[in-house]
């Protein structure tokens, strides 16, 4: 359909055709990628790509973003996704972002300096959950850069371990001057359960809800159960290919 639209010369919005071997490389060069190391480059130049091309925080038609003044970013990475919102939400007034992995601390902050945007931007580097409490170990695995607050298991090949505060959501709000909020991407590797395990009423602070959801289906689709308890419509949810993540896009029914 988009191709007979673009071949009628119709207005839309233009297309990119890359090379699936190197493409990209012309597009996204070596020397703007800011991790060190061959495989924090490789993820940086597959999140480049998811976010910015792959467009996988752009909402579905039915909620609009653009106007949104307030945002909250739970695993920011570097800060792509962050970037993402600052120049989609041109009306963006205060933004807070979240990684609990200190290796990307300050790439993130570079990222957003260099971004030279208005928006009060807050950076925050804490795990975040249900309820605040002691400090959490937080692991980087040595296989492919992937930050995780679960336990490790005997198989498992830990890169780096680190003592990280736990702060729950609901507090990183209040603490933060966050009333009720337009946008909550989150992206916190399976500590979205501990949230609406926890406190689910958290969640309806927020207008619209873009997360990804890790584990297996029947958890993945209880999450999403729980969400609608809270007065949210599952406006879109799109599945990866491994069947091991769900990208939902949630809207508040009952809009502050």
């Amino acid at each position: 359909a988009r191709w007979r639209r673009h071949n009628q010369l119709r207005r839309e919005r233009p297309m990119i055709f890359c090379d699936p071997e190197n493409g990209w490389n012309e597009i996204v060069t070596l020397d703007q990628l800011q991790c060190q190391g061959v495989l924090a480059r490789r993820w940086e130049m597959n999140l480049r790509k998811e976010i910015f091309w792959g467009e996988a925080y752009k909402p579905p038609p039915s909620i609009d973003i653009k106007q949104s003044v307030t945002c909250v970013d739970l695993g920011a990475n570097i800060g792509l996704s962050a970037l993402f919102f600052l120049f989609t939400c041109r009306s963006l007034k205060k933004l807070l972002i979240v990684e609990a992995n200190p290796e990307l601390i300050e790439t993130l902050k570079k990222n957003l300096h260099d971004a030279n945007s208005s928006t009060e931007i807050l950076i925050k580097q804490v795990i975040v959950g249900g309820k605040s409490g002691s400090n959490k170990e937080f692991i980087v695995y040595d296989n492919n850069r992937h930050s995780t607050m679960n336990n490790v298991t005997e198989d498992s090949v830990a890169y780096k371990r680190f003592t990280i505060p736990l702060k729950g959501l609901r507090d990183l709000l209040d603490d933060n001057g966050f009333g009720d909020v337009d946008i909550l991407k989150m992206d916190i590797e399976g500590g979205e359960f501990d949230i609406i395990q926890n406190d689910p009423e958290v969640f309806r602070r927020f207008r619209i809800i873009c997360a990804e959801i890790h584990g297996h289906p029947e958890t993945r689709q209880d999450f999403c159960k729980i969400l609608e308890a809270q007065g949210f419509e599952i406006a879109e949810k799109r599945t990866s290919t491994e069947n091991t993540v769900d990208v939902i896009f949630a809207q508040n029914l009952k809009v502050y």
